[in-house]
């Protein structure tokens, strides 16, 4: 699944890493459930009708229809349409950041050899980006729909007769994942009912169950599935060792043992990040003064590690990034120097070579700029004041 969205994006250079990580971190959630549903399937078939255990031979007899469908022709589907929603999802935020020029969408008819009835009333709506209309139906709401949008400055011709009753969003597919950041939704029979029932929940108490009972599902952001995930994980602790602080978006959560020496410049970070993007943001414990990450993004389900440069020189960025590295893959640096742009630029790609880094977000004077690892290598790379959003 996360080779999907690989292959999906690689058309789309100007791809947000931080959206792309979403769609990354849903696909390890959507198969961290498909793999407990086939599980579940295939050990109800271990007993025989009088509670006796099977011989191994006929119980793998029995289960070989459910992993034949469930590994070969639904991941197929599974794959393929992975791949559609995630471009999907990308041409979603190329039409929010050009709505201005091109404030309409038109629905493009299906590539397919055979095409399904389905969509047929809705082929050539146009309508405006932020229509009603696209929040209940929109190109991949079906299961390996060909089917996709193009932005136009064309008039918008109303909504298609009868599309009130249409054919709805299929299980899984209901949200638009250009605006969700997820591949498939938790409408989908291999996710729980509820949280309360939720297999991945081993921490929860039974006083916390009867609380998730009536709590709206949302696995993608979920710290008890995210532990499966990422076992290694020091998020798991009580939330009574947390403080939450005042934020006007998202929220910013600090650990009663966050180093002393780096809560002040840890929270400007967090509080920003939180503020502008509407993030939810765990400042972590340092856990016997070993070198972990700085926080937690429960918003991306990654870990950051946060650092201020203070000095306007190559060798301070290069310091600082090289102890950063250490400690995630995802990095932000708050510049609070005047350090100039071209020695900026050949402090992070000097460094960035020679490090695992994946994601780097600088944040200066009030604006951030979010670099993948092959923007900053690629040839010709030069951090530019116009680039600080």
């Amino acid at each position: 699944m996360s080779a999907a969205v690989d292959t999906a994006l690689s058309d789309y250079p100007d791809a947000d890493t931080g959206f792309t990580s979403a769609l990354k971190h849903s696909a390890d959630v959507f198969a961290a459930f498909k793999v407990h549903s086939a599980q579940r399937s295939m050990a109800a078939q271990l007993l025989t009708p009088d509670g006796s255990l099977k011989p191994f031979e006929q119980w793998a007899n029995d289960v070989l229809p459910i992993a034949s469908h469930q590994f070969g022709p639904w991941l197929r589907t599974e794959y393929d349409t992975a791949i559609l929603r995630a471009r999907q999802a990308a041409d979603w935020q190329r039409f929010e950041r050009n709505k201005d020029i091109m404030p309409n969408l038109r629905w493009v008819p299906s590539t397919s050899a055979k095409p399904g009835a389905d969509h047929r009333i809705f082929w050539g709506t146009v309508l405006p980006i932020d229509h009603q209309f696209w929040s209940s139906h929109r190109p991949g709401d079906r299961w390996n729909c060909k089917c996709s949008l193009e932005a136009t400055d064309e008039p918008a011709k109303g909504v298609p007769q009868g599309s009130e009753s249409g054919p709805a969003p299929q299980a899984g597919l209901k949200s638009n994942p250009g605006t969700s950041r997820q591949l498939f939704d938790n409408s989908h029979p291999y996710f729980p009912d509820n949280c309360s029932s939720c297999p991945f929940g081993s921490g929860i108490t039974n006083t916390l169950r009867t609380l998730f009972t009536a709590r709206k599902k949302n696995c993608c952001n979920c710290r008890f599935i995210n532990k499966q995930i990422q076992p290694e994980s020091p998020i798991e602790q009580s939330s009574d060792e947390y403080t939450t602080i005042p934020t006007e978006r998202g929220s910013v959560r600090i650990h009663s043992e966050h180093g002393d020496n780096e809560i002040k410049p840890n929270k400007i970070i967090a509080t920003y990040l939180a503020e502008k993007y509407n993030q939810d943001i765990d400042l972590l414990p340092n856990i016997n003064n070993k070198k972990t990450a700085d926080s937690y993004n429960r918003s991306r389900g990654i870990f950051q590690e946060y650092k201020e440069n203070s000095k306007p020189t190559k060798s301070a960025i290069d310091n600082e990034l090289r102890s950063a590295a250490s400690q995630a893959k995802h990095v932000v640096i708050n510049i609070t120097s005047d350090i100039d742009f071209e020695t900026l630029t050949r402090g992070v790609k000097g460094r960035v070579s020679q490090s695992s880094i994946e994601e780097l977000i600088i944040i200066r004077n009030g604006k951030d700029l979010v670099l993948s690892r092959s923007q900053i290598l690629s040839k010709g790379f030069q951090i530019q004041q116009e680039d600080f959003k």
